[in-house]
């Protein structure tokens, strides 16, 4: 997820209908906190505006199951600029433009009540006044270099175990990524498309871990269409689809994912062919070096899913032709 938030006037509920949100605040009692390394809320000497810089951390919360979704770390608060649509949920920024106290802590509901926002206000620069760069001002070159650390922050989060920092650091690397003309993709050694199908698979990757097949799908189907296909891409969605029970379209991803790879198997000895077919990156790396034992591992892996998942949708079928014989 890219930035949750939304904030309302302190002390009051704020109707959001044309948002299709309802928020509610909560100020924080310092004195109840301190142990917990929370400080005093402090007052906002201006109103927030377009181009200010905010600073906050969150949390997702599943209001039926009460699971943590999403969270920030510390060390890894979220940072908009006001005004630049950076929030999945534009409307939002006039819910945060409400907010009156750093450190303040606010909970905010979605529509349905299936989901709870809890964000902490951390700081504001007034119009850019601490004079940094401001990310949309960036040269396409500095993007890529952004995303390329981001990609490999999200790979030391993986490497700990900690898929949620890990899977939005690579959604901010492809997120700067798409800001650069999807003509000059190509160019330069094709270096952006490469590092934008890398961070598409590590993503899919931290996501299947997070067991968010939902999001599986959406980013997969994301590649697929804006970047390129390859076999992994149609794999790991295969997957998704077949973990939340959708056989039929898990069944035409896995066919899709072994025609790419039949379609080269008189050439499995072009180890940049194989790659390229198959992660999408031309790039070998060290465990792709054997290319014939790499096409032949991949392709052993996805029939065997193929048949796996096929087994599953028969016995789902018959169990449904089960319960409707017994209603009728």
């Amino acid at each position: 997820m890219e930035e949750y938030q939304e904030s309302c006037s302190c002390c009051s509920t704020h109707q959001t209908q044309q948002q299709g949100l309802h928020s509610t605040c909560r100020s924080l009692q310092q004195h109840q906190h301190q142990q917990q390394g929370l400080h005093k809320p402090k007052k906002i000497d201006h109103s927030i505006e377009n181009g200010d810089k905010i600073t906050f951390k969150y949390q997702i919360i599943n209001n039926e199951t009460l699971e943590v979704i999403e969270s920030t770390t510390d060390d890894l608060p979220i940072t908009i600029t006001i005004g630049k649509n950076q929030l999945r949920f534009e409307e939002l920024e006039n819910e945060i433009k409400q907010m009156k106290e750093l450190n303040q802590k606010i909970e905010i509901y979605s529509n349905d009540k299936k989901y709870k926002f809890i964000i902490e206000l951390i700081s504001i620069n007034n119009n850019n006044e601490n004079g940094s760069i401001d990310e949309w001002e960036l040269t396409d070159e500095e993007r890529y270099h952004s995303s390329f650390n981001k990609k490999e922050e999200g790979n030391l989060y993986f490497a700990e175990n900690k898929y949620i920092p890990a899977s939005r650091c690579y959604r901010i690397g492809i997120k700067q990524l798409r800001k650069i003309n999807k003509l000059k993709w190509d160019l330069n050694e094709s270096k952006t498309r490469e590092l934008l199908i890398t961070l598409f698979n590590n993503l899919l990757t931290c996501e299947m871990k997070l067991k968010r097949y939902k999001n599986v799908i959406r980013f997969s189907t994301e590649c697929i269409e804006n970047i390129g296909i390859n076999v992994k891409t149609y794999y790991k969605r295969g997957e998704a689809y077949m973990m939340n029970g959708e056989y039929k379209e898990a069944i035409n991803d896995f066919n899709k994912a072994i025609d790419l790879l039949l379609n080269i198997k008189d050439k499995v000895e072009d180890a940049n062919l194989v790659c390229k077919v198959i992660s999408g990156s031309s790039k070998i790396s060290s465990v792709n070096n054997n290319s014939i034992e790499y096409y032949d591992k991949m392709l052993k892996l996805i029939q065997n899913t193929l048949q796996k998942c096929k087994k599953l949708n028969s016995e789902y079928e018959e169990t449904c032709k089960r319960m409707y014989k017994n209603l009728f």
